[in-house]
């Protein structure tokens, strides 16, 4: 008996006893951390002191917590129902074990800084797309923004007031019209994603535009 991750269920009807998100079954009874405690009671398997279902905030944030995937430039002619300005947005991938919350995330570009209204949580290894106008292509954002970007070329980073956790400098690319910039999946770091050599531009469909 008893309730291990106090969610009110008892264990043996529990299945997911730790709450750390993987099932009883997947994480089975055995002691990968030599601790005492059986894998599906243990939150802690890797033994590093931090939970497995512990939420991040901003302030625990380090460089390449968070890396830049998408950006949206120059929208042009696909914006759908709002203005070409407030059809740029970003997107960002959790490249951490935790998931984030994304209260006081700070969004900058050439021109100044912005922090991020509207914020949501962001899983590990899912993203969050930020948006100047929810209106537009009809995505659901999980964040938003005022800051607009020069059409010729920009610079976007991420931070939390104090540190910077990624920044993508893009002044001096080919940047193209009616199309993202995408990132490599094997490019998701900090340090990877500062090269014009593993971004393209997007050709995927959102609501009958060009993503």
């Amino acid at each position: 008996d008893g309730d291990s991750d106090g969610d009110g269920t008892e264990d043996y009807l529990d299945e997911d006893s730790d709450g750390d998100g993987v099932s009883d079954e997947d994480e089975g009874t055995g002691d990968s951390d030599g601790d005492g405690t059986e894998d599906y009671l243990d939150d802690d398997i890797d033994d590093t002191g931090t939970s497995e279902n512990l939420e991040l905030t901003m302030d625990d944030l380090s460089a390449g917590d968070l890396v830049i995937t998408e950006i949206m430039v120059n929208p042009g002619d696909t914006a759908l129902d709002c203005s070409q300005s407030s059809g740029e947005y970003i997107e960002i991938y959790n490249n951490t074990a935790y998931d984030i919350d994304l209260d006081g995330l700070e969004i900058s570009t050439v021109i100044g800084s912005d922090e991020a209204e509207d914020t949501t949580v962001v899983a590990s290894g899912d993203y969050a797309t930020g948006v100047r106008e929810s209106s537009c292509y009809g995505i659901d954002a999980d964040f938003t923004y005022s800051l607009t970007l020069e059409n010729n070329g920009d610079k976007v980073s991420i931070g939390n007031g104090s540190s910077e956790i990624d920044e993508v400098d893009f002044q001096f690319w080919s940047v193209n019209k009616s199309a993202s910039l995408n990132l490599d999946v094997r490019a998701y770091d900090a340090d990877l994603n500062d090269s014009e050599d593993v971004w393209c531009d997007s050709s995927t469909e959102i609501d009958g535009s060009t993503d």
